[in-house]
């Protein structure tokens, strides 16, 4: 008799224990870089991704994100380029007009050391001439399915497959960055900035690579956060005094084109989101434009529209 009352309290003790993990699981699951807005009889749902991305990474993605892709009438990602209009400076004039002779030397440097010639990429505004470097960079160390499927464009593929014929725009309507940088920045904070960015995609290839992958784990993870401060922590770097300053005006500049570009993406969400044209969302944007300071998710909540965060599925703690 005693035998049995233990066995049933210890069948109890096992059980609370069990029922303890599962609460304790289903409560501590991560939040997603996913947002829900529920407006004008419609479901906006906003998506925080990553600009690097791999196929078989795609059983990994949360299933609410699967699902209300799935439902979804319109899709907006980022940017679209749909033309080379804008890229280039006018006759006449280059990128060797708009930063100083040391800085243009330095690119030369590194652009010769593939066997390239500047001359044949400065007819590029410094937006697109960057993002020149980032394809031969991708070509070079072999990571350009990273750079081609990042989780905007794996959506958007998918949309373009999608019987039901659902539509597609972007948050973004013309390249701000590229402009702001080459209208905002003076011409030696340019000159260093292009000169600090392709010194990474040049010669870094291979950290890229393994950059990309931490960061890809670190957003199925929702870890992104975490990520990025250990990053720059052991990224420090000693510089210059000229150096530091270039650095520090150049933080502010950046810092104030993320806030203008938040801005204008927020409008158009809310553009869609007052339009009668959908029902149903999915909109995408880097997952830090709906985190930190000044995100597109506080500027939706500072035009009164209520935003809740979605956590991840959850998940049975033990194999049954």
């Amino acid at each position: 008799m005693i035998r049995l009352k233990y066995l049933c309290l210890a069948s109890i003790i096992i059980v609370l224990i069990f029922c303890l993990i599962l609460i304790s699981s289903y409560v501590s699951r991560p939040y997603l870089y996913f947002w829900t807005i529920e407006s004008n009889c419609k479901t906006v749902f906003m998506l925080g991704t990553v600009h690097s991305f791999k196929p078989e990474f795609e059983k990994e993605i949360d299933k609410k994100i699967m699902h209300a892709f799935d439902e979804c009438d319109l899709i907006l990602i980022e940017r679209i380029d749909t033309t080379t209009e804008g890229q280039f400076y006018p006759h006449g004039d280059s990128l060797v007009n708009h930063i100083p002779e040391e800085y243009y030397n330095q690119l030369k440097e590194l652009i010769s050391n593939l066997d390239l010639r500047i001359e044949d990429y400065i007819l590029y505004r410094p937006g697109y001439f960057e993002q020149r470097m980032r394809l031969i960079s991708a070509a070079v160390y072999q990571y350009e399915d990273y750079y081609y499927d990042g989780l905007d464009f794996y959506f958007l593929n998918k949309a373009k497959g999608r019987s039901d014929k659902v539509h597609y725009d972007a948050l973004e309507l013309c390249n701000y960055y590229a402009e702001f940088i080459e209208e905002e920045l003076p011409e030696n904070v340019l000159g260093y900035y292009l000169v600090q960015e392709i010194t990474s995609w040049l010669s870094e290839g291979e950290n890229i690579k393994r950059r990309m992958d931490s960061v890809i784990q670190a957003w199925l993870n929702s870890s992104i956060e975490n990520y990025l401060e250990n990053y720059s922590s052991n990224g420090k770097e000693s510089l210059s005094e000229t150096e530091e300053e270039l650095k520090e005006v150049l933080s502010v500049k950046l810092k104030s084109v993320r806030k203008n570009r938040n801005i204008l993406m927020a409008d158009r969400i809310e553009e869609f989101i007052n339009s009668d044209a959908y029902k149903s969302i999915f909109a995408m944007a880097g997952a830090l434009h709906f985190l930190g300071e000044d995100s597109i998710i506080d500027i939706l909540k500072e035009r009164g529209y209520k935003v809740k965060r979605i956590k991840k599925s959850f998940s049975w703690p033990f194999r049954l």
